[in-house]
């Protein structure tokens, strides 16, 4: 049997430890309140920070100028390997290792018509089709891997899914800083 003491360094210990409750981001500083009356403690409100993540500990905000710099930037390593990914798919499919078919033109098409259908809004920057282009990317991602494992010391297989890596990154990364921009343009 257990005594009083040792019961209660077991009850304080599992309050501490629960994975339920809301462990502080560091020692020594507590978690915002929950006020039952005030809306501005609501988790999402925006008003007073996550309860997760206080305000305090986000840092300085992020310079306008700053954020043009880095959505320019994402844009240009986007298009770049837009380009790179559709050329790549192109001098394999027509020059490179051309398939064993009569008709290389449908195939050509079939590979290349879902990247192409982005071509326009790539170029113009628009962050939507950037993030709808980031689910039609990770078809790439998947044909590069079978690629690879179908021929391990093939170059195509690497390539495709390389650079559909990192247009993913790079696009997705143009998306969040372009909306960022985008958010703090019209606060300001």
């Amino acid at each position: 049997m257990r005594t009083a003491l040792q019961r209660k360094r077991i009850d304080a210990h599992h309050q501490r430890r629960h994975p339920l409750r809301r462990q502080p981001l560091c020692r020594g500083r507590q978690q915002p309140a929950f006020e039952p009356g005030g809306a501005a403690s609501l988790p999402g409100t925006g008003t007073t920070g996550s309860p997760y993540r206080p305000s305090a500990a986000r840092g300085p905000p992020v310079s306008i100028d700053l954020l043009a710099r880095k959505a320019h930037r994402a844009h240009v390593t986007s298009r770049l390997l837009y380009l790179a990914l559709l050329v790549s798919i192109s001098l394999w499919t027509f020059i490179i290792d051309p398939p064993k078919v009569d008709h290389l033109l449908s195939v050509w098409l079939v590979q290349a018509v879902p990247l192409l259908l982005f071509l326009p809004a790539v170029l113009s920057g628009a962050p939507k089709a950037h993030a709808w282009l980031c689910f039609v990317v990770l078809f790439y991602f998947t044909a590069g891997v079978l690629h690879t494992f179908a021929n391990p010391y093939g170059a195509f297989g690497w390539l495709e899914s390389i650079l559909s890596t990192l247009l993913f990154c790079s696009s997705m990364m143009y998306v969040r800083w372009k909306y960022q921009l985008i958010n703090r343009r019209q606060g300001a």
